[in-house]
């Protein structure tokens, strides 16, 4: 699942806020046992940008890409470290694979809307998001 364009998103207090949310998720069906069938996640691409489509956050998974296999997140920025009394350096921390767990696309929406103060598209998503939780 990949949108065409990257959907607008709304804050709770500013209507449109410039921020945009884009996904790219590939995932396949598999026989389970008990219920029948499982959904198996094989890659996921959950992406923050701006206005002008420029990232902010992705977090990324992507086993069978050029690059690393382990679930990391992109920060688009950089920092300036100083590590002694005279060296400083310039981190760009857009181009390191920053390791987390696997992120499942529910925990980002919640990251969206607590974090980033991201208007809901319904007042009981805390709600859904929990009992979907145990599907």
């Amino acid at each position: 699942m990949a949108f065409a364009t990257p959907v607008p998103l709304q804050s709770y207090d500013r209507g449109s806020n410039g921020y945009r949310f884009d996904t790219e998720l590939a995932f396949a069906l598999e026989p389970h046992a008990s219920d029948g069938w499982q959904i198996k996640v094989q890659m996921y691409q959950y992406s923050l940008l701006d206005r002008n489509h420029r990232e902010l956050l992705v977090y990324h998974w992507q086993p069978k890409s050029a690059g690393p296999d382990y679930p990391h997140l992109h920060v688009s920025a950089s920092v300036d470290a100083q590590f002694d009394a005279i060296t400083r350096h310039r981190i760009d921390l857009d181009k390191r694979h920053s390791a987390t767990g696997q992120v499942t696309l529910k925990a980002f929406i919640r990251m969206l809307i607590t974090e980033f103060q991201i208007k809901p598209l319904r007042s009981d998503w805390e709600a859904r998001l929990k009992a979907s939780d145990s599907h």
